[in-house]
């Protein structure tokens, strides 16, 4: 990761009182890195947005997850998000509404602890089944990148 999306990672992060090393560390899970990655959820949009009547263009990008921390663009409109879809690709823009999405599950699980927040990010919801996650294996890479960048430091 270059230091120019470090520095807006910082930023963004201690904003919204965060450890930036988090937030390397969901890019990292997330995209790879990567600000341009894109994934379109089909099953999304089949069982989320289909029933909105949108036109296409607004249902796909409302489906699709952008940038960093791959933001959902229903997420970002319902965080307040007005611009084209594509604007999220950018750093400044895609980090503001991730990081704030991240924040209220931080917020809402605060007694619960950090994996709680780190599941609900990934599946909306901190679901257990039989004592773990059922994303589980996404808590763990995450806490993994995390474990991996504090330990450059």
């Amino acid at each position: 990761m270059n230091q120019e999306i470090r520095k807006v990672i910082k930023e963004k992060a201690l904003k919204y009182g965060i450890d930036p090393d988090l937030i390397e560390a969901f890019c990292l899970v997330e995209s790879s890195d990567d600000p341009d990655a894109e994934r379109f959820e089909p099953d999304f949009k089949k069982r989320y947005i289909d029933y909105m009547k949108l036109d296409n263009e607004e249902a796909e990008g409302r489906a699709t997850s952008y940038g960093l921390m791959q933001i959902m663009g229903q997420v970002a409109r319902e965080l307040g998000f007005k611009g084209q879809f594509s604007e999220l690709f950018t750093p400044e823009i895609g980090l503001e509404y991730s990081i704030r999405h991240l924040k209220h599950f931080i917020d809402k699980y605060n007694k619960q602890g950090m994996n709680h927040a780190i599941a609900a990010y990934n599946a909306g919801s901190a679901r257990i089944k039989g004592g773990l996650f059922v994303n589980q294996g996404y808590v763990d890479k995450v806490n993994k990148a995390l474990n991996k960048i504090k330990g450059r430091k």
